[in-house]
C-alpha cells in the first residue's frame, strides 16, 4: 500500500471490498532461523517501490518465470493499484530500494509490461543491465494442486511496511476463494505488491498481496495462479500483436435491475375495475 500521509489517486481501480489501511493480523511468530532463509534471497529478491512524484510507496519483487513453450522472463512484480498504466507510460522512472541500494527502472519500448486491475497485478520486464541480482523462481506447475491444501496453514510476507525497512511478518491463510487468498498476516501502509509466501520446505510464492477485505475480517492477495496464467496469456498476445505494452481495462460491474413490485401493481388493477 501507499505511503500512510498521502492518498492514493487511482482509488477508482480498487475493489470495493478492500480498504488502502493497516491491518493487524494474528501475530504468528516465525522462528529466527525461518526468517533468516527467507532473507537470505528476500532482502535482495524483494524490493521498495516508490514514486515520487505521488508520493507513493510499495512492495515488489523480482522473478524468473517460464511462460508458455518454456520461454523464460524476469519480471519486476507488483500490485495495479501502485503502478497503474499511467505510472508505466513510456520514459517514466521507477525507483527501487533493497538493502540501502537504489536502482531506476526507466520504462522503454523494449520492455514488456502488463498490468491488470481485476487481478490488480503490474508486471515489469527486467533485464540484465539492471543489474538486479536475486530472483525468485515461480513455474505455472507449481499451482496444479487443489488450492484447499493451504487454508490453516502459516504464511508470511517480506515486505516494506510504512516504506521502512524490509520485515516479515507471519500469520494464517485462511482459505482462498474467488482468486484472492485471504490471510490473517498484519500489514501497513506499503505492503501492497509484496510476495505472501507459504512456510513449508519450500518457501513458495503463492500470492501478491493487495489489501484489506472489510467484509471478510482478513486481508486479501491475488493467488499467484490466477496472475500467471493472465501473464501467459497477456504475452501470447504481445507475440500475436507485436506489442510491449499490455493494459486490461477494468471490467465494469453489471447494474443488477429493479425488480418491479408485482403485488402493487395488481392492487391497482383491481382498485380500477371497482370503479
Amino acid at each position: 500500500m501507499e505511503n500512510q500521509d498521502s492518498k492514493i489517486n487511482n482509488k477508482n481501480n480498487f475493489d470495493d471490498n478492500y480498504e488502502l489501511e493497516s491491518y493487524h493480523g494474528d501475530d504468528y511468530e516465525i522462528n529466527e532461523q525461518t526468517k533468516e532463509k527467507l532473507l537470505k534471497k528476500g532482502s535482495k529478491a524483494t524490493c521498495k517501490i516508490i514514486l515520487e512524484k505521488e508520493s507513493k510507496k510499495g512492495s515488489g519483487f523480482f522473478c524468473d518465470i517460464f511462460l508458455s513453450n518454456n520461454i523464460k522472463k524476469k519480471f519486476l512484480f507488483t500490485s495495479n493499484h501502485l503502478l497503474d498504466s499511467e505510472n508505466i507510460k513510456l520514459g517514466n522512472e521507477i525507483i527501487i530500494k533493497y538493502q540501502k541500494q537504489k536502482k531506476i527502472i526507466t520504462i522503454t519500448n523494449e520492455r514488456l509490461k502488463i498490468t491488470n486491475p481485476d487481478l490488480d497485478y503490474t508486471v515489469i520486464e527486467i533485464f540484465n543491465k539492471d543489474n538486479i541480482e536475486e530472483f525468485y523462481e515461480i513455474n505455472k506447475n507449481h499451482y496444479l494442486e487443489s488450492e484447499n491444501i493451504y487454508s490453516g496453514k502459516k504464511g508470511a510476507i517480506i515486505h516494506y511496511p510504512f516504506g521502512y525497512d524490509i520485515q516479515i511478518y507471519g500469520g494464517t491463510i485462511k482459505k482462498i476463494e474467488n482468486k484472492t487468498i485471504l490471510h490473517t498476516i498484519t500489514t501497513a501502509f506499503g505492503s501492497s505488491g509484496a510476495p505472501i509466501i507459504i512456510l513449508d520446505n519450500n518457501y513458495k510464492i503463492i500470492g501478491i498481496h493487495k489489501g484489506n477485505n472489510s467484509t471478510q475480517n482478513a486481508n486479501g492477495a491475488i493467488y499467484m495462479k490466477y496472475i500467471l496464467d493472465d501473464i501467459d496469456k497477456r504475452f501470447s498476445e504481445s507475440i500475436l500483436n507485436n506489442k510491449k505494452e499490455i493494459i486490461v481495462s477494468k471490467k465494469k460491474k453489471k447494474k443488477k435491475k429493479k425488480k418491479k413490485n408485482i403485488s402493487n401493481i395488481l392492487i391497482i388493477i383491481k382498485k380500477k375495475k371497482k370503479n
